[in-house]
């Protein structure tokens, strides 16, 4: 039975017995004298914005998977993709875990290209009824690889960057400029010219 149930069994029962109904009770009041029940105490809406492990955590996650921020975050629980940034500024352990996630997605989006070329391509029926290869589709896959790509190698760009580095021979060091030949020159030139005068 319901409170209001009660006290209406309640009153009813005394007044049954002859006593008098209960009186209303007064409302409180503040100092300023304002109704306190007739204030009505908004709760915080939206996104939280108070930096936690656990949040931390779940968007690193998600970036490891490869998802964008901005669709990890869409979710209602989490802060807003400013919010992010600012938590990339202030907390520098949060940063770390953030920049290995990015790398670790990187690796993800090269094991969706994998997966993208194993894909069986779509056939489509031509004018004489055989059936081909749809260039539309074989387009779509590109541009989908393309862009995983791309992703990948401004991720981790010494995995999966096409950046060219010039070597020397000895196991990837720097090519050494020798400057030496180039002063013995200058000396000899500048030499002639003093013979010359």
């Amino acid at each position: 039975m319901s409170k209001t149930a009660q006290n209406a069994a309640g009153e009813a029962q005394a007044l049954s017995e002859g006593d008098s109904p209960k009186k209303p009770r007064k409302p409180a009041k503040t100092n300023s004298g304002v109704d306190i029940d007739s204030v009505h105490v908004k709760r915080k809406v939206g996104r939280p914005s108070k930096y936690s492990e656990e949040i931390a955590d779940e968007i690193c996650a998600g970036l490891a998977l490869g998802h964008p921020l901005p669709k990890i975050v869409d979710a209602n629980h989490m802060p807003s993709a400013v919010t992010v940034y600012a938590w990339l500024r202030l907390y520098p352990e949060f940063l770390k875990r953030y920049e290995t996630a990015r790398q670790d997605g990187a690796h993800t989006y090269a094991y969706q290209i994998a997966e993208i070329i194993d894909e069986p391509p779509a056939y489509v029926m031509d004018d004489k009824g055989n059936e081909r290869i749809d260039p539309a589709s074989i387009a779509q896959k590109r541009l989908r690889m393309d862009g995983r790509k791309w992703l990948a190698a401004k991720y981790l760009p010494k995995a999966y960057g096409e950046r060219l580095q010039h070597e020397g021979v000895e196991d990837g060091a720097p090519i050494k400029v020798d400057h030496g030949i180039f002063d013995a020159l200058i000396q000899n030139i500048e030499l002639t010219r003093q013979s010359d005068d």
